[in-house]
């Protein structure tokens, strides 16, 4: 039987360690490097625009990217505007509402046959409501978190551009 001996040289080592670390330093900078990348497709992106109002309107490169970003900030707004708008005027609606949606429901469980009182329904909705202002909690969070991303984001694509 022959004997075979493997060496693993200090360099090979020293490479393997240095890659392990390298990934988890990018890990742990995900969002930066994310943001760096998402920053320069956008600054691909909006670079003719912007040289196009340069050209098309004869105003300098700093206007002309500064009124590309105020369209594209006005156009995020009103559409944010559009979309939480109904939301809150639904949601708004239904709070205002709800002793009358109560009392059907307790009319219809009566008509059912069924005995129900008050009391059970609000300690339910009162349960679900603890349950979902956890929730709410976390989604308001999440918001604000994608909120700055997307001003980091901005931020760094106006800097780029310029």
């Amino acid at each position: 039987m022959v004997t075979v001996t493997i060496t693993i040289s200090r360099k090979s080592i020293f490479l393997c360690i240095a890659t392990v670390i390298g990934l988890l330093v990018l890990w742990r900078l995900q969002t930066l490097v994310l943001s760096l990348i998402l920053s320069y497709i956008l600054v691909s992106g909006l670079r003719p625009l912007v040289r196009k109002l340069q050209v098309g309107i004869h105003v300098s490169y700093k206007l002309a990217a500064f009124l590309t970003f105020a369209a594209i900030f006005s156009l995020f707004i009103g559409f944010s505007i559009a979309f939480f708008n109904p939301f809150f005027t639904q949601l708004q609606m239904f709070i205002s509402n709800f002793p009358a949606i109560l009392s059907e429901i307790l009319s219809q469980a009566h008509k059912l046959g069924l005995n129900v009182s008050v009391e059970q329904i609000q300690s339910t909705v009162v349960s679900a409501f603890n349950q979902s202002a956890d929730r709410l909690i976390s989604v308001t969070l999440s918001s604000i978190s994608g909120l700055l991303f997307s001003v980091g984001v901005f931020v760094i694509t106006f800097y780029l551009l310029f």
